[in-house]
């Protein structure tokens, strides 16, 4: 009797413990799956270059001219920045926040007061390889005295070349032209007369300007999310531009919905790798108007690349399923260990 009762015993053990090992390899096999499964709904295309204005070690000086900063914490350019040697863009501590939108530590603070000049600073792209369809995003903050200015602008550009650093003439809101006088390609979006605006070359010396039109009011001191997708040449040499404009973040490409704005009768590139600059200018109100100083904006999160999921605007599931696969995978284990 003694010896059934061990039998029985051992049994069970032995039950227990391929049934342990079971649940712990379906567990692997559901993470790998899950990984496979939303890994290639989400697969990355190729970040060109990301920006978060991070402060400290590596990072940026805060509450001082950009000018000449070249710091290790962004990526995907190949220098410092260079433009007007001004107080106008200053590294700052503090970052603008999204939910959902991945973003570390600083941000760039882009003022002016009562000056009758234009100001730019811009930093140079690292060669990338091109594709036909390029993906941007930037965070962005305007004081009160930007929403209701008269005769003032502060815009984030993607351009092929850099803006002269200062202009008297105020020459950059008109066109914009390379050291050769040539025109510049690509296009920027901010505040223009207290205007959410779309800039860019229309190719005769002119910038023209379309008005950017959300279903929501602008707040002072809030952040808002600027997506744009540039495809090229769809229409003959013409590009189109979708521009999205939102006070929140969306969970995945699908999710955006209509554009703010679609421009489709401009040819703002020539070939797929014409933008090359990240460029920030601003204009103070001109002698004979009347605006409202100081006037600032913030730039944050700003990055470009070639597929939705490159702007790291949402965590991807892949990671999150990887994740919850080996958490049940370990709590598995742990089970099996006290058992």
């Amino acid at each position: 009797m003694i010896r059934l009762m061990s039998v029985s015993s051992t049994t069970k053990a032995a039950i227990k413990t391929n049934r342990a090992f079971a649940m712990s390899a379906l567990a692997g096999r559901l993470a790998v799956v899950l990984a496979l499964t939303f890994g290639a709904v989400t697969a990355r295309g190729s970040l060109i270059f990301s920006e978060d204005f991070s402060t400290g070690a590596g990072g940026y000086t805060v509450d001082t001219n950009i000018l000449g900063q070249n710091p290790t914490t962004s990526t995907g350019f190949s220098g410092a920045w260079v433009g007007a040697n001004t107080s106008a863009y200053q590294p700052n501590a503090s970052n603008l926040v999204m939910a959902g939108v991945a973003n570390s530590g600083g941000s760039l603070l882009n003022q002016y007061t009562a000056f009758s000049q234009t100001r730019s600073d811009s930093r140079a792209l690292a060669a990338y390889t091109g594709s036909d369809t390029l993906w941007v995003s930037s965070l962005m903050a305007f004081n009160s005295n930007a929403l209701n200015n008269s005769g003032g602008s502060h815009f984030i550009g993607f351009l092929s070349g850099p803006l002269p650093g200062v202009s008297a003439s105020g020459t950059q809101n008109a066109t914009w032209i390379n050291s050769n006088g040539g025109n510049l390609n690509g296009f920027a979006v901010g505040l223009n007369n207290g205007n959410l605006t779309l800039r860019y070359q229309t190719g005769s010396d002119t910038v023209a300007s379309s008005l950017l039109t959300p279903s929501f009011t602008l707040a002072a001191d809030t952040a808002y999310l600027m997506v744009a997708q540039l495809m090229l040449n769809t229409s003959g040499v013409n590009d189109t531009l979708n521009i999205w404009f939102l006070d929140a973040a969306v969970a995945d490409e699908s999710a955006l919905g209509l554009p703010t704005l679609s421009l489709t009768t401009a040819n703002l590139v020539d070939t797929n790798t014409d933008i090359s600059q990240l460029v920030g200018y601003s204009a103070a109100p001109f002698s004979g108007t009347t605006g409202n100083v100081p006037s600032y904006a913030n730039w944050d999160a700003i990055r470009m690349g070639t597929t939705f999921e490159d702007l790291s605007i949402v965590p991807e599931p892949s990671s999150a399923a990887l994740l919850a696969g080996l958490a049940l995978a370990a709590g598995l284990r742990s089970r099996r260990s006290r058992h």
